[in-house]
């Protein structure tokens, strides 16, 4: 089942889609709960999600982080670097075209930063 049809329960009518995901974004990039899950968090934030709403947005975040790490991971060995960030968000925003441009920045933060850190002693 897509997700965003997943997501089409009742709920506040201002409340789309993308920026439920978001919402949860948000949440996932909390450099303190990095890779934490998120139902909890996201359950205060939107009371009127389900389990099962909480899980898919959850597990759709984390898919997202562990995308930017390998991307960012695999752009920074392979890309010239002043490129990197250019073609990191490219193929960010072409895999999450929801991602608003202020989580994709903070993807993108997060993301090179464990790269680089995961390179360094890896």
């Amino acid at each position: 089942m897509n997700l965003f049809g997943f997501l089409r329960r009742p709920r506040a009518p201002a409340e789309s889609a993308s920026a439920l995901l978001n919402s949860a974004l948000d949440l996932a990039l909390d450099f303190g709960n990095w890779l934490s899950p998120i139902q909890g968090r996201l359950k205060a934030r939107h009371p009127s999600l389900d389990a099962q709403q909480l899980d898919r947005l959850n597990q759709t975040c984390m898919d997202a982080i562990r995308f930017g790490q390998q991307t960012a991971l695999s752009l920074s060995r392979t890309v010239e670097p002043a490129s990197v960030q250019g073609r990191f968000d490219a193929l960010f925003i072409e895999r999450y075209p929801w991602a608003s441009q202020d989580n994709r920045e903070r993807a993108w933060r997060h993301c090179i930063y464990y790269a680089t850190k995961t390179a360094r002693v890896g």
